[in-house]
């Protein structure tokens, strides 16, 4: 797994001064901590994005594959997707879920402070597409350790089905990065085993997917 970190100019401000590593508490949920010292605390920890996958938790790709691609109650196909970071301001808020959507689903909204902005680009090999996905939302836990779980990384189950219609696997690469209120930036991108062999969906299971 490749990491990129770039951290903003807060941060460099704050291990300027900063003599030692200090213990930080979970500011993911509301507190009257201000930004500015979330921030430094932040900066005593080395910034570090790991991408798993996992729906409620942190799982590596190693144990978990292949992969299953998963077909949404609103028709579309997604990978779960979670993240594990260090070194960055989580947020102060909470998850609300917009559950009117019909059909289930839904869109949770971040209620709060500071949250963090995840980007997510998902490749397969033998499909010149990438799919996106954008995501505004605060971490769990604190700015030594804090995850998420559940995002989605979406793709056309059309496509790939149409590329490895003669295989059982094929080559998945996803790229993250999370942007916190510091202005610290966390990359990272790992490649895995992706299930193709039987995609749920397809074949009159439910909703059709078009891209």
């Amino acid at each position: 797994m490749r990491t990129e970190i770039s951290l903003g100019l807060a941060a460099f401000g704050f291990l300027a001064g900063c003599s030692s590593p200090q213990g930080s508490q979970g500011p993911s949920n509301t507190t009257h901590t201000s930004t500015i010292q979330i921030c430094k605390q932040a900066s005593y920890a080395t910034p570090s994005l790991a991408i798993g996958t996992g729906e409620t938790d942190f799982l590596e790709w190693e144990s978990q594959e292949p992969i299953q691609i998963v077909f949404g109650p609103q028709g579309g196909h997604h990978i779960e997707v979670a993240l594990k970071a260090t070194g960055l301001n989580p947020g102060q808020g909470e998850m609300i879920l917009d559950d009117e959507l019909e059909g289930g689903g839904g869109t949770p909204e971040a209620v709060g402070e500071d949250p963090v902005t995840i980007a997510i680009a998902t490749s397969v090999e033998g499909v010149a597409d990438t799919w996106s996905a954008q995501y505004t939302y605060f971490l769990e836990g604190s700015t030594s350790l804090a995850s998420v779980a559940g995002l989605n990384a979406f793709v056309d189950a059309w496509d790939i089905d149409e590329a490895h219609q003669d295989s059982l696997t094929a080559t998945a690469t996803i790229q993250a990065t999370i942007t916190d209120a510091c202005g610290t930036v966390v990359s990272a991108e790992v490649s895995f085993q992706l299930d193709v062999s039987d995609i749920p969906g397809l074949n009159g299971t439910g909703y059709y997917y078009y891209g």
